[in-house]
């Protein structure tokens, strides 16, 4: 059971973000699911250098001569942190700004602001719509995620670890047609 249930998770969540955000007609969900995951490599975060910039690049293209194409075509980011060297907490904690930006205009795709102190807290930046993608045969896109150290002048290194993950659906139900490549520029 736990086996299914971890299996369908991802349709599920598509599933409830089409009938919230709503998602193009034509879409349909029955088609094959891929995911590609991708860990980022890893960021410092200190009083002097509070701000970091990681491009993220995602290409989808048939895998062989069969043809299908994109029904949807999706990002998720999460970030775990963690306060390295931190003394009391008088001044109060820092704060992460996370954001995701279109790399080709800067255009601000979503973002999301957290208070941190919490051991074992994590961060996600879900269901980012890669648009222009959706009945191509081929598709690239690249983002830059943007991450921000904020708030209070508190000592101490803000590690981050971060990981991103794809999610497709593609027209055909062979899930070996379709490439799909996540990598960090």
């Amino acid at each position: 059971m736990t086996a299914f249930i971890s299996k369908s998770l991802p349709a599920t969540v598509l599933l409830l973000s089409c009938a919230v955000a709503g998602c193009d007609d034509g879409v349909d969900v029955n088609n094959v699911l891929t995911e590609k995951g991708l860990d980022g490599s890893p960021v410092v975060l200190g009083v002097s250098s509070p701000t970091a910039r990681r491009q993220i690049a995602v290409d989808v293209r048939p895998a062989n001569e069969e043809r299908g194409d994109i029904q949807s075509l999706y990002l998720d980011v999460s970030i775990k942190p963690s306060l390295q060297g931190v003394g009391s907490e008088e001044h109060g904690r820092p704060w992460l700004r996370a954001r995701v930006l279109q790399a080709s205009d800067g255009r601000l795709v979503t973002e999301s602001l957290w208070v941190l102190g919490e051991p074992g807290f994590e961060g996600y930046l879900n269901n980012i719509h890669i648009s222009g993608c959706t009945r191509m045969e081929r598709c690239e896109a690249a983002y830059v995620l943007e991450l921000e150290r904020q708030g209070p002048p508190t000592a101490g290194e803000l590690h981050l670890t971060w990981r991103t993950q794809a999610r497709l659906i593609w027209t055909d139900p062979d899930e070996s047609t379709v490439a799909v490549t996540l990598r960090e520029e």
